[in-house]
């Protein structure tokens, strides 16, 4: 998210409840195949109970989370297990 958008009120975060292992699944659906290309093991490890209900920006979320893995992929050498 720009903070700098959302602090000077030119940005309103849209919240809204969703279900977060799903979200959380699917992204990491997203990421399978440049893990394999890369020969990279990469898991999701949920311990979180099922259904598990969060309220907030899910498009911003998922921009962060995607941010985060794609720099750690990008950054990962192959071989390398990340969890």
């Amino acid at each position: 998210m720009d903070i700098q958008k959302y602090e000077a009120g030119q940005y309103t975060l849209q919240k809204r409840q969703f279900e977060f292992n799903s979200f959380i699944k699917e992204i990491q659906r997203s990421f399978e195949s440049i893990a394999s290309s890369r020969q990279i093991t990469f898991s999701l490890n949920n311990f979180l109970p099922y259904p598990w209900y969060v309220c907030y920006d899910e498009k911003e979320i998922e921009k962060v989370l995607f941010n985060l893995l794609s720099n750690a992929f990008k950054f990962t050498a192959p071989r390398v297990v990340l969890y």
